[in-house]
């Protein structure tokens, strides 16, 4: 074989060939997938198991990164936004996936800017929003602004106890429509504004209300709700007794949501409230050491609505409080008992 030949050979034939050899003996890496070359539906798995800090970086990177993050159901726990000093406003978020918090504390303008274009965030559902009486109208000249605005939040709460619900209270849940159910009002409301909003659709609507603060209200106004914490200067027996009856002819409930509690600053005569007391249910029901213990009474009622046994409605009554909740019977009716914290 001539010299040119043997290189020819070489270059072409064997050569190649000790190329392909020593490939295949290396380890095989399966090519990591291309982000932008995988189908949208499977990009909406992963965003869905993405942290809320990843799923907001993410949505940063690209118009169409932005899109699909926002169509993504993403779960606040709560956002809370409260005044810090005179010219600021404190923002604090609660996530579920990963459970962590932000706060972060802007000036005023800023801050209401900053949770108006978070809330607008598409299939962002915020299952508690906090908000004081006193940021609300600076919130809602930013609302008025944007008719567009749709905000998913399931309860509402109305804080600081050194004010009145007044008509910004009643335009807020003009903006809301009716799919938040659950609202919780600090501080006193006068019979004007609660008339006015008995006419809303939201008041209609609405399946919890909580008043925490001593109010002089009319229970029936209440008489829809699923759940409710009121605490009324008076409650007299009548009103009591329409409540309980009330309950007991729901249509629609469940042992973990429905219920009432009612403190009252009059005391009421138990006797009148409950005609009978469950001796096996009051100790478990009760403290020994309970204020007013000899007059606490316990009972035990059939609901109308529903033919089975495994659910009741268990009333509690002392001169200052009634208390009653759907619960299942047996082993957990005690700890279903009044297990709400708050609606």
């Amino acid at each position: 074989m001539t010299l040119p030949v043997f290189f020819f050979f070489l270059f072409f034939f064997l050569i190649p060939s000790f190329q392909q050899a020593f490939k295949m003996s290396q380890p095989i890496y399966n090519a990591l997938p291309i982000w932008q070359e995988i189908p949208e539906k499977f990009k909406m798995t992963i965003v869905k198991h993405l942290d809320f800090e990843s799923r907001f970086r993410l949505r940063q990177c690209s118009v169409s990164d932005k899109e699909l993050v926002d169509k993504c159901p993403i779960i606040i726990k709560s956002i809370f936004v409260v005044n810090a000093r005179d010219d600021e406003i404190s923002v604090v978020i609660r996530v579920k996936h990963p459970s962590a918090y932000y706060l972060f504390t802007l000036r005023r303008t800023t801050s209401m800017s900053c949770v108006h274009k978070f809330i607008r965030i598409p299939n962002v559902t915020i299952l508690k929003f906090g908000i004081e009486y006193k940021i609300l109208p600076l919130f809602l000249e930013k609302l008025s602004k944007d008719n567009k605005t749709k905000m998913n939040i399931e309860i509402v709460h109305f804080q600081g106890g050194d004010h009145a619900v007044d008509n910004s209270v009643l335009e807020f849940l003009g903006h809301l429509g009716t799919d938040c159910k659950k609202f919780i009002f600090d501080g006193t409301c006068d019979s004007e504004t609660i008339e006015k909003w008995v006419k809303m659709a939201q008041w209609k609507s609405a399946t919890g209300i909580c008043f925490p603060h001593w109010n002089s209200l009319k229970l029936t106004h209440f008489l829809h709700c699923n759940s409710l914490r009121l605490a009324l200067k008076k409650l007299d027996s009548k009103d009591a007794t329409a409540l309980i009856e009330t309950f007991i002819n729901k249509k629609v409930f469940k042992y973990d949501s429905t219920f009432f509690q009612i403190y009252t600053d009059t005391p009421m005569n138990v006797e009148e409230v409950l005609l009978e007391n469950n001796d096996d249910l009051k100790p478990k029901l009760t403290n020994v050491h309970e204020y007013n213990y000899g007059s606490i009474r316990v009972q035990k009622f059939k609901l109308a609505n529903y033919f089975s046994d495994d659910l009741v409605l268990v009333v509690k009554a002392t001169p200052y409080m009634l208390a009653g909740s759907v619960c299942r019977i047996g082993a957990h009716l005690v700890e279903d008992f009044m297990d709400s914290h708050y609606l």
